[in-house]
């Protein structure tokens, strides 16, 4: 989900890096997940310009792998999964929700398209996996649990409180405490350690810091 940033056009790039350091192989990856078309989540500022998903070089390439993305692009494989998609059986996508894009990529388009995955962990609800959270955890959240028909009793990934508080970030807190959930996982990309912090003290049991390397296991 995601493939970050290559801001020094690498052949190989950071996240196949990662997956090698990590023991993570290529042949084990089928489908592929962008949230949203930002240069740090589709490869870099190349591909963002040139509205493509910049994967470098990896072995046998894409191959027969599908892409679900939330806007038109020139890879091949790509799915243009505007409406919620089910890319397995256990997993799907919210499908893309819109919002007012950030500076300075507003200035090519005003209002940006995100979607989320969503995985199906029986006997319990939905896990909701985000990349940035533009459109906010309350919409992503909802969006989810309308589709589907379960609660959401995880989140992982960034929600985007960038330069919040911990007193502007207690409403979002709160939309959380009033559900049932089993774990929080949140990424420091986009997010202060002020709002940071004011999940983890909350919900101190079930959270978990994202860091590049560490397993999250549910619950």
């Amino acid at each position: 989900m995601d493939i970050g940033n290559n801001p020094d056009q690498l052949d190989v790039t950071p996240f196949a890096q990662n997956m090698q350091k990590l023991g993570v192989d290529w042949d084990e990856i089928d489908r592929i997940v962008i949230t949203h078309p930002h240069p740090d989540h589709v490869g870099g500022l190349t591909a963002w310009r040139e509205r493509t998903i910049s994967f470098g070089e990896l072995p046998g390439g894409i191959g027969e792998r599908l892409v679900f993305v939330p806007s038109k692009v020139t890879n091949k494989g790509a799915v243009h999964a505007t409406i919620p998609t089910l890319p397995s059986p256990d997993a799907a996508t919210t499908g893309v929700i819109s919002y007012p894009e950030v500076f300075p990529l507003s200035l090519r388009d005003p209002k940006g398209y995100e979607q989320a995955l969503v995985v199906h962990v029986d006997g319990y609800g939905l896990v909701l996996i985000t990349g940035c959270g533009h459109p906010t955890l309350e919409r992503l959240v909802e969006r989810a649990e309308s589709l589907y028909g379960f609660p959401v009793v995880g989140v992982v990934g960034g929600i985007h409180y960038e330069g919040y508080t911990a007193e502007e970030v207690q409403p979002h807190v709160q939309f959380l405490q009033s559900r049932q959930m089993r774990l929080i996982a949140l990424s420091p990309h986009d997010s202060s350690p002020e709002a940071l912090e004011a999940f983890r003290s909350v919900f101190s049991d079930v959270y978990h810091t994202l860091r590049v390397g560490e397993p999250v296991q549910f619950p």
